[in-house]
């Protein structure tokens, strides 16, 4: 009975360390509360979404990424024609590469895509983001 209970136990020890410690991805977060989509405007048949981002990489490595946000209700809506958009860092339109240094970083990035046949937004919410590493 002791020798079931101890290796219960151990089984669930490593069943919480190998979770807690084997997928990168849960180490970059964004910080909800601080993080904001700012406007969008319309020019010369392209849509363009500004946000201000605040994320913590919570890794002691600094770490490539795309974010990528989910448009579909914008697609839907008819505002734009692509469902997943990369960011571009504001501060330099042509780049869409972040350097997340270990700890908290800003960035104010806007999406573009061609416009659809709709002028307006469908929400005034931060689109659902993911953070994809480069190699």
């Amino acid at each position: 009975m002791k020798t079931r209970i101890c290796a219960i136990l151990v089984c669930g020890f490593l069943i919480l360390t190998s979770c807690a410690t084997s997928d990168d991805n849960n180490q970059i977060l964004l910080d909800e509360k601080a993080s904001f989509f700012s406007d969008f405007s319309i020019d010369d048949g392209m849509v363009f979404f500004f946000c201000h981002l605040e994320v913590i990489n919570q890794t002691t490595e600094s770490q490539q990424v795309h974010i990528q946000g989910d448009f579909r209700e914008d697609v839907k809506g008819g505002l734009i024609q692509s469902p997943y958009l990369i960011a571009y860092r504001k501060d330099d339109p042509d780049n869409t590469v972040f350097v997340l240094k270990p700890g908290k970083n800003v960035f104010d990035i806007f999406f573009l895509d061609e416009k659809g046949f709709a002028d307006e937004k469908q929400n005034r919410l931060l689109p659902p983001l993911e953070f994809i590493p480069i190699p």
